[in-house]
């Protein structure tokens, strides 16, 4: 969406929005920090710091939207709901499956977060395509966290595995179920050989430059 005609009050909004994803990066980033702390599986705890890298780049690429956008990054860099739910569940997390559960948990509720403003702010084309790639970061997660978890089994009965997790919630033909179906595959094939984890490519955007559009 072109930015013409927007004037300084539309873009003080989407400054605004912005900041919430900008302090749910800087969350989740520090939120998979502290369940870097809690592992002691070599595969995990690599996991888990590219994850923290992930978000941490992104939540740099939103502070400098944001700052494009005349707004102030550090007005909403607090501690986010989202981020508190996670720290709750990566406290109470008695194993490592139950921590990775706890995770996607938070991946999840991040799908959903972006698909929320994707749907029903108005965004301009440089913002919306930062959304997008943030959307697509989480599901690359989700993906990478499920099939961590179906290496360690599938025994409900020890985990605090969501029955409908929080992005499902959120039905939308075509491509979600196209998603539904990937993580479906990840629960009954489990983890891939590590080769097609390490080609894997970055999911941001190509943010080169710093213009308005």
């Amino acid at each position: 969406m072109a930015w013409f005609g927007r004037n300084t009050e539309q873009q003080q909004a989407e400054a605004t929005l912005l900041t919430s994803f900008y302090a749910s990066a800087l969350a989740a980033a520090d939120s998979y920090s502290v369940a870097t702390g809690r592992v002691e599986e070599g595969d995990v705890e690599k996991l888990f710091r590219k994850l923290q890298e992930r978000h941490t780049d992104f939540a740099d690429d939103f502070r400098k939207r944001i700052r494009k956008l005349g707004g102030d990054p550090e007005a909403h860099s607090g501690a986010t709901e989202f981020g508190g739910r996670l720290a709750a569940r990566i406290n109470s997390a008695g194993s490592v499956r139950d921590l990775l559960i706890s995770m996607r948990q938070g991946e999840e509720n991040g799908v959903a977060m972006c698909r929320e403003a994707l749907e029903e702010a108005s965004l301009s084309g440089r913002s919306q395509s930062l959304v997008e790639a943030y959307n697509r970061m989480h599901i690359d997660a989700i993906r990478d966290l499920s099939e961590e978890i179906a290496v360690r089994g599938t025994n409900m009965g020890t985990s605090v595995e969501l029955v409908s997790p929080q992005w499902m919630r959120y039905p939308k033909p075509g491509f979600w179920a196209f998603e539904a179906a990937v993580l479906l595959i990840g629960y009954l094939f489990g983890r891939r050989g590590s080769s097609s984890a390490s080609g894997r490519t970055s999911p941001r955007a190509n943010l080169g430059g710093d213009q308005v559009s």
